[in-house]
């Protein structure tokens, strides 16, 4: 039997200050897991840079961040493909371009977290009235939907990266809400 009655959960999540939100079969099937990490150039051996990932505490005005959503399914019963999860784009950040992931999945985004679609199908309305296209400045959501029913004790990674806007004056937090 598949899980297929839709409702969303949402999860405490470690990340500057938001929560993942799964649309799901059921209550308690999938747990989801958010790590963040901060991006940070080193010189390996050859004295070129290298970019490596580091846990965080805390992020400066042009850091950029990676979201890790790990997922499993924790229940004993197949979850229907088309299950979805949400990650807005944290305020004081900007959606880095192409940096969205996930192995089996249709990412899609939003400018209002209601209509979901690829960055190109958006479209914006400026301060003049007139419509243009979105960009990656204008993204505040991120959605995966999941291509293929999730079986029992499967799990997968999805990611996006954000920076943080410049003109942020203080150092903005990363520790998890209580």
């Amino acid at each position: 039997m598949q899980l297929s009655n839709i409702m969303v959960l949402s999860t405490a999540s470690l990340g500057l200050m938001f929560s993942s939100q799964l649309v799901l079969a059921k209550a308690g099937a999938i747990n989801l897991k958010m790590n963040t990490f901060k991006e940070v150039v080193v010189k390996d051996k050859q004295n070129k840079p290298k970019v490596k990932l580091e846990k965080i505490d805390s992020a400066v005005p042009g850091d950029n961040i990676l979201y890790l959503v790990e997922y499993k399914n924790v229940s004993k019963q197949t979850v229907d493909a088309g299950a979805a999860i949400n990650n807005p784009v944290p305020k004081n950040t900007l959606y880095v371009p192409n940096s969205a992931y996930c192995d089996d999945c249709t990412i899609t985004f939003s400018i209002n977290g209601k209509a979901y679609a690829p960055i190109k199908a958006l479209r914006v309305t400026s301060a003049n009235g007139k419509k243009r296209p979105a960009t990656h400045k204008d993204i505040k959501y991120v959605r995966w939907t999941l291509n293929n029913p999730i079986t029992p004790k499967a799990s997968g990674a999805l990611g996006y990266k954000v920076q943080i806007k410049q003109h942020v004056a203080a150092a903005v937090s990363t520790k998890a809400v209580k």
